[in-house]
């Protein structure tokens, strides 16, 4: 189902099918303990956020580092580029990804305000 880039909640994988309109949601697999982790590339301060988002498994040992926050106020947003696609954000997590990236290599970051459930329909056991 394709999703409009002003949901919040429409953090997704692009798929084959992937069209204009938006992203198709690619379920996370619980029996390989799949996460997803956001690849922040390279930039300066002050630059637009160029992104991708990534389903990895915790079994294979993936190396990221983790950013939990303050959601602060939802409803002010700025936009990051996550596929080449302009996603909305809040605020707090903008300014987060502009001081956590690198000017000269990929960094890669789970943060729980990047995951395309709702938080209040989150299980705290999960995002851990």
């Amino acid at each position: 189902m394709a999703k409009t880039s002003a949901d919040m909640s429409s953090w997704a994988i692009p798929t084959a099918a992937q069209s204009r309109t938006g992203f198709q949601y690619t379920p996370l697999n619980p029996q390989t303990n799949e996460i997803r982790v956001l690849t922040l590339q390279p930039g300066r301060f002050g630059e637009p956020i160029v992104s991708t988002l990534d389903v990895v498994s915790l079994e294979d040992k993936p190396v990221f580092e983790a950013l939990s926050y303050c959601w602060g106020d939802r409803t002010a947003t700025r936009n990051i580029s996550v596929h080449n696609c302009l996603r909305p954000v809040t605020k707090n997590l903008e300014a987060a990804l502009q001081r956590l990236r690198y000017e000269a290599s990929p960094r890669r970051i789970w943060a729980d305000a990047v995951f395309p459930v709702p938080p209040a329909r989150w299980k705290r056991s999960e995002l851990v």
